[in-house]
């Protein structure tokens, strides 16, 4: 009898080992899709950025700007370059703020820091269309080392 019991914690322990390692490997693969989404939104914003400059003569210093119309009418001060969500400062997790800079613009890709994404790393780009990452926190800036 003493055996059966062993043998039943044995088998109950590797179990619970098991949903363990794949929990964690699913929380990893969570976190990395989020980041890569992140990046994406960054990359959209960098090319409607290019574009809105292109058409307007310079570039927009906010998400708005780029974003669909409030009143489904595309046009010069709305050209829907962006999905509403994006506009709206969101992507997987991360808040996204466009800034303008002297010399042209900032965007920086936060975590929101919620239980469902308490985020690893910031990114940041600008008008040099490179993208930044930082171990968050602190935030990524134009000094942080370069997204290889």
């Amino acid at each position: 009898m003493k055996i059966g019991r062993w043998i039943a914690t044995v088998v109950l322990l590797t179990i619970l080992s098991g949903a363990t390692y794949f929990r964690i490997s699913y929380d990893s693969y969570l976190e990395r899709t989020r980041e890569g989404m992140a990046r994406c939104a960054i990359v959209s914003l960098q090319i409607a950025e290019t574009k809105y400059k292109v058409d307007s003569g310079s570039f927009a210093t906010s998400l708005d700007q780029l974003g669909p119309p409030a009143n489904g009418i595309v046009g010069a001060s709305a050209p829907n370059l962006i999905s509403k969500s994006l506009a709206e400062g969101r992507s997987w997790g991360y808040r996204i703020t466009l800034a303008p800079s002297p010399t042209g613009f900032s965007i920086q890709a936060v975590p929101d820091g919620s239980q469902h994404n308490p985020g690893r790393y910031s990114f940041y780009s600008d008008e040099t269309l490179v993208i930044r990452r930082e171990i968050a926190p602190p935030l990524a800036t134009s000094a942080s080392p370069q997204l290889r």
